[in-house]
């Protein structure tokens, strides 16, 4: 699979973000890592890239000042503006319930929209973590920059000179001390222990720029978060270690779903696909709807539906909806 087409979004404030859609399959939106371009990411991560679009609907988008998103970041830019690109993605392409997976300090925004929105993120991935921006090096992150440009790319990019040039076309010196000037202050201290959102956090054991400690605290943050970690020595990791890690993290949320209401006499035996067939039925997604988003033929559907009516006693979609939602099932 090739590098999918760039679409835009405008958003309120008149920045054109660039995103792309690959894949079927439940959403996953794909927070930008720093030095972000949509398309270059296939090529600097193609295992990631291509594993992630084989399990979601994959969306990826460059926030405003980067990659091939709008550039030129004013001096008064804020964390609330950052936070509307992907708000803002979100809505225009009507997504109803998304996984969040982020890397870095991007996780921040990933735990604010989680927080602000309720119902609408059924679970965050965050990998390589930290509570505060403060945990990273200031010196390579904020001073460098700033007095050696070029110094800064090379060793960000370990010495690779394609990923040199791939990072100086991402985002301009200017650009990017803007952005890590409002990041500096960014802390989910208090956002954390309020999180009701599965949360997986991965962290790299090779990555030597933060701590893998640092991660650790995140998920001790977080109520039932679960920290692994695993092979790699980038920011991403190994992308085969990584992507078994998210399979069995998300299998376990509807594997969970399904035991609790067999103990509570609620789920009424439904499988775990019945489960996830009853969940888009309940957001009031159509047959069509639910095929495509489950990478199944619409026959496979009706089955499925007629078996979950049949479990649960629902007479139609309604009452099917309403049994989800008592039983937390939606």
């Amino acid at each position: 699979m090739n590098a999918p087409p760039v679409q835009y979004v405008t958003t309120r404030d008149g920045y054109n973000i660039a995103y792309t859609v690959s894949g079927h399959g439940p959403p996953l939106v794909f927070l930008p890592p720093g030095f972000n371009s949509v398309q270059l990411l296939w090529r600097h991560c193609p295992e990631w890239m291509h594993g992630l679009a084989q399990r979601f609907r994959l969306i990826s988008y460059d926030a405003r000042g980067e990659g091939l998103s709008t550039r030129g970041l004013p001096s008064d830019l804020s964390l609330a503006d950052l936070q509307t690109d992907l708000e803002e993605i979100i809505e225009a392409l009507h997504l109803q319930q998304v996984i969040l997976y982020a890397h870095g300090m991007r996780g921040h925004f990933s735990v604010r929209y989680a927080l602000s929105h309720a119902g609408r993120v059924k679970a965050l991935i965050w990998n390589t973590a930290a509570i505060s921006a403060a945990a990273w090096p200031s010196g390579l992150l904020r001073l460098l920059p700033s007095e050696n440009w070029d110094l800064f790319l090379t060793s960000l990019a370990r010495g690779r000179q394609d990923l040199v040039e791939d990072y100086r076309s991402s985002v301009t010196r200017e650009d990017l001390s803007v952005f890590l000037k409002v990041l500096s202050s960014s802390t989910v201290e208090s956002e954390l222990p309020r999180l009701q959102v599965p949360l997986l956090v991965m962290h790299a054991v090779g990555f030597p720029t933060l701590r893998q400690e640092e991660s650790m605290k995140v998920a001790a943050a977080v109520p039932d978060a679960r920290f692994v970690p695993i092979g790699g020595s980038d920011v991403y990791g190994d992308a085969s270690d990584g992507l078994a890690t998210i399979d069995a993290f998300l299998n376990s949320l509807t594997n969970n779903d399904v035991t609790e209401g067999q103990e509570g006499g609620t789920s009424a035996g439904l499988s775990p696909r019945e489960v996830e067939v009853l969940r888009l039925l309940a957001a009031g997604k159509s047959n069509a709807q639910i095929a495509d988003e489950l990478v199944i033929s619409q026959n496979t559907v009706i089955r499925h539906v007629s078996n979950i009516f049949a479990k649960i006693g629902a007479a139609n979609r309604a009452e099917a909806a309403a049994y989800a939602t008592r039983n937390r099932l939606a």
